[in-house]
């Protein structure tokens, strides 16, 4: 078989329509929820009046400066465009309108090292090639090219196998590094395998994480020619891995719920993601709204969203995202067979209110001025401390009250003030 042979089979053999459909639903809303429930309470470290860096050298030349209320609102408006993504018809315009934000808003400062954001840009980036038009009509079963999915899977594959080779060195295969990273109260997990391996249960660790990173990332390499016994076996392993570092305490972020996201719908045989589909296909019919009500649902949402979401940068997000959609819908507005127009307002409607909510019920008010008071309290800032703190306490969930942290501060206060 020829080297162009195998280029056409991998990228252009047919896939299924309904595997990509239900893979970039899901994946656009975590997203979503990632930013507003963990992402934005970072802003609060960007601060304006500082030195700052970006990850590339070419953004250190942009005009304005960084700050909370720069990060917060790019990010929030990411993760608006992102679940108005998961819940719309597909078009190419949103998809690289979340792409340019979300990579801009942790590539704004090196206060973002988290490695994975870099990541689930590449992933963006793949998706915004994928043809709006693949999704139209019945797709439950149907079959077609999509090689920005290939692209996306080679780029999971190439992330595996990098990780296994960079794990050959001597300081992980004998084990010290591993038994370094796993705190004690997760070492508890492991006191089977002390009991059975003795000093070697380290290095043979430090061996089956390479091992089954390695066989992870061939089973995305070749995943076009894989069987069903196969695919199932390499999901199993790919959570099975992420399980393992959740229960171990190396957590970075969502990074385990992507990965394991990302195996579900890559390996997961075709018949049952036509189910899925189907299922889905009739959900999506309950929550169809009118375009009176939708309208002014999204009216209402955006609204009550500026008041709610309480922090810097927000209301000008919410803004941008309005303009947004109505250039989504300038873009869409002829090509009336995937119905974006009719269902623009109940998408951008279901996104502010799930963003309303995820802020609602997370802590993200709380941790954004918490971390802004931790931090002025840090440089000597005591009342932008204060008034950060004040704030979070009305956001503070039970148990995590700052009343003395004020009661602190306004001593301290005090007693600068008769100096």
């Amino acid at each position: 078989m020829t080297h162009v042979k195998l280029w056409d089979i991998y990228f252009y053999q047919p896939l299924s329509v309904a595997r990509v459909f239900l893979f970039v639903k899901n994946f656009y809303a975590v997203i979503a929820l990632d930013i507003w429930v963990l992402m934005l309470s970072h802003g609060a470290r960007y601060r304006g009046d500082e030195f700052n860096v970006a990850h590339f050298a070419w953004l250190d030349a942009l005009p304005w400066r960084v700050s909370p209320a720069l990060y917060v609102g790019v990010m929030l408006a990411a993760g608006l465009c992102a679940f108005f993504v998961a819940c719309s018809p597909f078009r190419e315009l949103p998809r690289l309108c979340v792409f340019l934000l979300y990579t801009y808003g942790w590539s704004m400062s090196m206060l973002d090292s988290y490695q994975h954001h870099y990541f689930l840009s590449l992933i963006l980036f793949c998706r915004c090639f994928i043809p709006g038009n693949v999704f139209l009509g019945d797709i439950a079963e149907r079959k077609q090219e999509i090689w920005p999915f290939r692209m996306m899977t080679l780029t999971v594959a190439l992330l595996y196998l990098f990780a296994a080779l960079g794990k050959l060195e001597s300081g992980w295969r004998d084990g010290r590094l591993l038994s370094h990273m796993i705190d004690a109260s997760a070492a508890r997990w492991l006191s089977p395998l002390r009991v059975v391996l003795g000093e070697n249960m380290w290095p043979v660790m430090a061996g089956l994480v390479i091992t089954t990173e390695a066989l992870i990332g061939l089973g995305y390499l070749v995943v076009p020619w894989l069987s069903s016994p196969l695919r199932w076996v390499t999901l199993a392993l790919a959570i099975g891995v992420h399980v393992g570092i959740e229960i171990v305490g190396l957590r970075i972020g969502w990074f385990s719920s992507y990965m394991m996201l990302l195996a579900t719908w890559v390996f997961v045989p075709s018949a049952y993601l036509h189910r899925g589909y189907r299922v889905f296909v009739s959900l999506r019919s309950l929550v169809r709204l009118p375009y009176g009500i939708a309208l002014l649902g999204l009216i209402a949402a955006v609204g009550l969203a500026m008041h709610m979401v309480a922090l810097p940068g927000a209301p000008v997000a919410l803004g941008a995202f309005v303009v947004l959609l109505a250039g989504f819908g300038l873009y869409d507005r002829g090509n009336k067979k995937n119905g974006a127009l009719n269902t623009l307002p109940s998408a951008g409607f279901l996104s502010t209110l799930a963003l309303l909510v995820a802020i609602g019920v997370s802590d993200a008010r709380f941790d954004y001025y918490r971390y802004a008071g931790k931090d002025a309290e840090r440089k000597g800032e005591l009342k932008v401390a204060l008034s950060a703190y004040t704030k979070a306490e009305r956001y503070a969930p039970a148990g995590k009250s700052r009343a003395h942290k004020i009661q602190t501060l306004k001593k301290r206060l005090s007693v600068r003030g008769r100096r």
